[in-house]
């Protein structure tokens, strides 16, 4: 889940020195990363609400066999193709796309 965090970089502002003045300002470079902030945080609390129940789940199970095993191990892969498309909705938002490949991803790790 920390993973994500990585997607959000540190916008580069240019300073100038003392006496010049410039139209752009930290805050409004900082507001430009809105957007990635909420992905990252439905993204977080999505992770979070499975690996709560992954937890809850684990709790009832007596005896592992290959088959919830592997069950387990396809869990965990689509679940960490969360971080690649949280940042394929990053960078292309605009793009049909990468909301219909992010969306596809997290109803397929429900069911």
């Amino acid at each position: 889940m920390t993973i994500l965090v990585f997607n959000i970089s540190v916008p580069e502002l240019i300073l100038f020195a003392e006496g010049e003045h410039t139209s752009e300002r930290p805050s409004s470079r900082l507001l430009d990363l809105l957007h990635d902030i909420l992905v990252y945080i439905v993204s977080f609390v999505t992770l979070s609400v499975y690996w709560v129940a992954h937890h809850r789940i684990f709790r009832w199970i007596v005896n592992v066999d290959r088959h919830l095993i592997w069950i387990n191990i396809s869990f965990l892969m689509t679940i960490g193709l969360i971080p690649f498309s949280t940042t394929l909705v990053e960078q292309y938002k605009d793009q049909q796309i990468s909301i219909f490949i992010y969306s596809c991803l997290l109803q397929n790790v429900l069911y």
